[in-house]
C-alpha cells in the first residue's frame, strides 16, 4: 500500500491520480505488473485512488526496491520538484514484511 501525504500536514492527500513507479534495485528495472479484467494490461505507473492510496496488483517479492513519485494530483507539487529531481523512498521487503 503507497499513501500519498501532504508534505506540511502529513495527512493522506484524497485526490485520485498520483503516479508512482517502484524501481526493483536487485533487478535494475522498473517493476511491471499485470491485470486482466476488463481486458489485459501491463503496468509500469500506478496510480492513487479517491482514499489517496493504491495497493499493486500483486505483492512485491522480497528484495530491494526505490519508490517514485512520477506526477502529483491537480492542486500538488511531485515529492522533489523544487530540486528538480524526484525524491525516491527505499524500501526492502523480505519474510518479515507485513502483507
Amino acid at each position: 500500500k503507497i499513501i500519498k501525504q501532504d508534505d506540511e500536514t502529513k495527512k493522506s492527500v484524497l485526490i485520485p491520480g498520483t503516479e508512482f513507479k517502484i524501481y526493483d534495485m536487485d533487478h535494475e528495472k522498473y517493476v511491471e505488473q499485470v491485470t486482466t479484467y476488463p481486458t489485459t494490461v501491463t503496468h509500469i505507473s500506478y496510480f492513487t485512488d479517491t482514499d489517496g492510496y493504491l495497493i499493486l496488483p500483486e505483492e512485491l517479492k522480497a528484495g530491494h526496491y526505490r519508490i517514485e513519485e512520477i506526477q502529483a494530483p491537480d492542486g500538488y507539487v511531485r515529492q522533489g520538484y523544487e530540486e528538480e529531481q524526484t525524491k525516491a523512498i527505499e524500501i526492502v521487503i523480505n519474510s518479515g514484511t507485513p502483507h
